[in-house]
């Protein structure tokens, strides 16, 4: 993951929240195996330190206390809607979503 993002997590620790809820190996294995789902490198790597949660009201979509991967929940629903499959949705704000573009590794809205 981006030293970049640690050190800006670290700076607003205290407006910060994050589950901590690691995936397993075969967590991120077994979404790997859907048709059409790739999860970047930097992204597993975000899943493994922070899970999910955020900074000063930004909330991006991880593992939630359950285990349930929340992210690939949503990305898999809003497919169905017609969200392109190259599209990993990491925030979902109703009339907006974040996601991670998996052929280049860009944050899209």
């Amino acid at each position: 993951m981006n030293d970049q993002i640690r050190a800006l997590i670290a700076r607003h620790e205290q407006d910060s929240f994050f589950t901590r809820v690691a995936p397993t190996e075969e967590m991120i294995a077994s979404a790997q195996r859907l048709p059409d789902v790739t999860i970047p490198r930097q992204f597993v790597d975000y899943l493994r330190e922070y899970s999910h949660g955020g900074v000063s009201g930004v909330e991006i979509l991880g593992v939630g206390f359950t285990g349930t991967m929340l992210f690939l929940e949503t990305t898999l629903r809003h497919r169905k809607y017609g969200l392109p499959n190259n599209l990993l949705e990491i925030e979902n704000c109703d009339e907006w979503q974040e996601c991670i573009d998996c052929d280049t590794g860009e944050v899209v809205s």
